[in-house]
């Protein structure tokens, strides 16, 4: 089993540095990875990004600019294991697996940040 976070639009723009930290500037990035690090702190993280699909967090990776949004870049995304997803709609929509657990699925980014902070308390 795995956790899946979303990618962000915000994003430091780095290169070659661990896909966690291009990331770590979004608040709901921060969030999602803390509650997946709290609820379950012996899976593997994996980050579902627009460019380079389901990557490690540890993955070394460059600064970039696409969505899933972007219509040249609708694809769907091969999940090979059972997974706990942390991200938004569009995001899970382009995964051929369903999650076992959505947290804050559903939920607009305001709520989910709330929902999440309150998952840390």
């Amino acid at each position: 089993m795995i956790i899946i976070i979303s990618c962000t639009k915000s994003k430091y723009p780095f290169k070659d540095v661990e896909a966690r930290k291009l990331y770590w500037k979004s608040t709901l990035f921060r969030f999602s990875y803390a509650v997946a690090k709290k609820k379950y702190p012996d899976l593997p993280i994996f980050i579902l990004s627009a460019k380079y699909g389901l990557i490690s967090e540890n993955e070394k990776i460059d600064y970039y600019d696409t969505s899933f949004k972007d219509k040249e870049n609708q694809m769907i995304i091969h999940i090979p294991d059972d997974f706990i997803f942390i991200g938004s709609a569009l995001y899970k929509s382009m995964m051929d697996r369903t999650p076992i657990e959505d947290i804050g699925g559903g939920l607009s980014i305001g709520n989910k940040l709330s929902y999440l902070k309150g998952l840390l308390r």
